[in-house]
């Protein structure tokens, strides 16, 4: 009876995590192999319960007065299934990206540019609310201009995977887990904590003394 006990209970544990990691953003981002100012952005997507998916980028976030449509900076979007099978993707406007066959999405990655130095910066980004991309020097990032969320899903928590060079430490308001010296994990428990932390990588400029 025990036995039976202990198995039933691991099995709710196996299968509460497995919802919870259903449940959850997995974003991944390389400033590692960085070309044209452009950040590659993959995201192992919660589970879609419906046919279509609307997946959107913000047009005007607080704090900025300004609709910007951060979603004019990404290109090459693509979404997949868990075979690696690319799903129709309709673009609507700017910001607005639709998926059939959701039910099997299982990625999305998409290029995003620079806001700082775009060529289609208009109406332009106050350089605060936008990112600076410059390989293996500066990566100042406002997280609204790379990331999105599904619509209905925006409480959802979101992990932030950062590819990073070594030399680089990143500061952000997130809680932060460094896994080892190329890679860092951010943390935010909704798109809006997410939105409102922007974060930055960089050679540290440092200074120490005794006390």
């Amino acid at each position: 009876m025990l036995f039976k006990s202990v198995k039933v209970l691991v099995f709710i544990c196996i299968s509460s995590f497995l919802i919870h990691a259903q449940n959850k953003y997995q974003f991944a981002i390389d400033l590692i192999n960085v070309q044209n100012d452009q950040i590659k952005v993959t995201l192992k997507t919660p589970k879609i319960e419906t046919r279509k998916a609307l997946y959107m980028l913000p047009s005007v976030v607080p704090g900025t007065y300004s609709k910007y449509d951060f979603g004019r900076y990404v290109e090459n979007f693509k979404a997949f299934d868990k075979n690696g099978k690319e799903l129709p993707v309709k673009r609507d406007g700017d910001n607005l990206f639709y998926i059939k066959k959701a039910k099997n999405l299982a990625k999305i990655e998409y290029y995003v540019n620079d806001t700082w130095d775009a060529p289609n910066n208009k109406p332009f980004v106050f350089q605060p609310g936008g990112s600076n991309i410059e390989s293996g020097k500066n990566y100042a990032l406002n997280s609204h201009c790379l990331f999105g969320y599904f619509d209905g899903l925006k409480t959802r928590p979101f992990e932030i995977t950062i590819n990073k060079p070594a030399e680089m430490y990143g500061s952000s308001p997130l809680k932060k887990k460094q896994v080892n010296t190329t890679q860092d994990i951010l943390y935010a428990d909704s798109y809006m904590r997410l939105a409102d932390s922007p974060f930055m990588y960089c050679k540290p400029d440092t200074a120490n003394f005794k006390v």
